[in-house]
């Protein structure tokens, strides 16, 4: 004589076995939310008065800006870049760097000032400020970058703009 099947499993009332129940969990793919990576606010030095000497003007991760000798700060708004990091359901060790020791801006006309001496602050669990190259493994990841910005002697008025480089190696 044959057993039927469902003989062997024991009915819990919900209309299948528990055993069965735990088969179909097993079976079932679990997918992880994507990883994600922006840059939201962009580094912003705001404006200056020059005067007779190259000075430079720093904005730190932590938001504040400084000036060297004779140059002095006008009321345009300045701010540190910022750059968020997501991991999903699980923390994967990440790795963000700035790797170029400096970038050009430019205005319109073509006179340019050089931003270097890039700086970071990583607030994941810990928080983390000096070099811009990091390796960490967080849930998420707020990174606040500044760097100094060097006005020469003499130096054009305008507005000048640029670029960075933030590398990622999000596995």
């Amino acid at each position: 004589a044959v057993k039927p099947a469902s003989k062997n499993l024991k009915d819990d009332g919900r209309g299948a076995s528990s055993a069965f129940r735990r088969a179909c969990v097993v079976a079932v793919p679990h997918e992880a939310p994507a990883q994600s990576f922006s840059c939201p606010i962009s580094l912003l030095f705001g404006n200056y008065t020059t005067c007779a000497s190259t000075e430079t003007s720093t904005v730190t991760p932590n938001n504040t800006r400084s000036t060297t000798g004779c140059l002095s700060t006008g009321g345009a708004p300045f701010n540190r870049a910022q750059c968020n990091y997501t991991a999903g359901t699980l923390p994967v060790p990440f790795q963000f760097s700035v790797t170029a020791t400096q970038y050009k801006i430019t205005n319109t006309t073509g006179s340019q000032m050089t931003v270097d001496s890039f700086s970071c602050r990583f607030q994941t669990s810990a928080t983390i400020t000096g070099a811009c190259t990091q390796t960490v493994t967080p849930f998420f990841a707020i990174i606040d970058i500044g760097a100094r910005m060097t006005v020469n002697n003499p130096q054009a008025s305008g507005s000048y703009s640029g670029t960075f480089t933030v590398n990622t190696n999000i596995p």
